[in-house]
């Protein structure tokens, strides 16, 4: 049935293609911004692990002392058409997103500002060192000086076709637009599925290629940060992310035992009648823990606990690369200038 969509994706993908062109040769124009600007972004829509990667740059940004500033919409977010604002650790997670306030919380020495025009809300930081260009490789509007690009290698090679053919935002061939790829979940792949993407994104260019899958650190208690055990442990997972089965994936890997596992739509907003939903039923199935990923748990943190029985935890991660990944800033800025 997806292949009669063929026709409909192959236009689709011809018309992202001129688009693109247009943005080349200058008939649209991008907006230069007064620093260094890193793009980090996918082909398909979808999680692939952006925001752990945007993490991960902050982090070697502030190791050099480096200060970056995060531009997004905020997905998710329940007014998308509010005006940019700068994140605080106290905002509101229906104001600013679920992912942009952890990053915030996550990163305070960084600054993460929210907003549907994001050449206007890079104007709301004037000392940032380098731009951080979230979801940011479609959208051409802002000039880049460096375009990492992820791809997640759990799923199926049609998934590349422009949408609704599958589900690229444009043909695979726009990858060669990247300097650097990332293959992320490659602990979850067949090697020689891995493989096969790896050549696929050689074959358009790209010598700069890594692989890379989510580490878990720590589940950690919501309203306490203690750290909790789960290996061995009864296990009521809960998530609203767009790749539910690489979470249940990893908690599997921690030798937990997974009772069940709570689905919600990407970005879900919880309410206090949805926790103690959740808490109720982790408690008819006898969990020791109520477990959820970190971009959940901002927005649990507004509610109260739901049950003095069960533990409520989340799971702590950060993304690894092979090879190491560094010297980011060095390349944005050599192209910079």
């Amino acid at each position: 049935m997806r292949d009669l969509l063929a026709p409909v994706g192959l236009a689709y993908g011809g018309i992202t293609q001129i688009r693109n062109q247009l943005y080349t040769q200058e008939f649209l124009k991008s907006e230069k911004l007064d620093k260094p600007v890193v793009s980090v972004g996918n082909l398909t829509v979808g999680g692939t692990g952006k925001t752990p990667l945007v993490d991960a740059l902050l982090t070697q940004f502030e190791g050099q002392n480096l200060k970056a500033c995060v531009l997004t919409r905020g997905y998710g977010r329940l007014n998308n058409q509010a005006g940019s604002q700068i994140i605080s650790r106290s905002s509101s997670p229906r104001d600013c997103g679920d992912e942009p306030l952890w990053l915030a919380r996550r990163h305070p020495r960084s600054a993460v500002v929210v907003g549907g025009d994001r050449v206007k809300s890079s104007k709301l930081v004037r000392d940032a060192d380098i731009f951080v260009l979230d979801d940011g490789f479609q959208h051409l509007r802002i000039k880049r000086d460096l375009d990492i690009v992820l791809l997640d290698c759990t799923v199926p090679h049609w998934h590349y076709r422009p949408l609704p053919w599958g589900y690229g935002r444009e043909d695979f061939s726009g990858i060669k637009r990247s300097d650097i790829v990332i293959l992320t979940r490659v602990n979850q792949a067949k090697s020689e599925h891995v493989l096969e993407i790896k050549n696929m994104v050689k074959a358009q260019g790209v010598s700069q290629v890594f692989e890379s899958r989510i580490v878990p650190l720590s589940a950690q208690e919501l309203w306490t940060s203690k750290v909790v055990e789960v290996e061995k442990k009864k296990i009521f997972l809960v998530s609203g992310i767009a790749n539910p089965k690489s979470f249940e994936m990893t908690v599997k890997g921690l030798g937990a035992q997974v009772l069940d596992h709570d689905v919600r739509p990407d970005h879900y907003v919880y309410s206090q009648e949805s926790l103690n939903e959740i808490f109720s039923s982790a408690e008819n199935l006898g969990a020791d823990v109520v477990l959820t990923t970190e971009k959940d748990a901002v927005k649990w943190s507004e509610l109260k606990s739901a049950s003095n029985k069960i533990v409520a935890a989340q799971l702590r991660t950060e993304m690894e690369f092979q090879p190491q990944l560094t010297g980011i800033y060095g390349l944005a800025a050599d192209k910079f200038n």
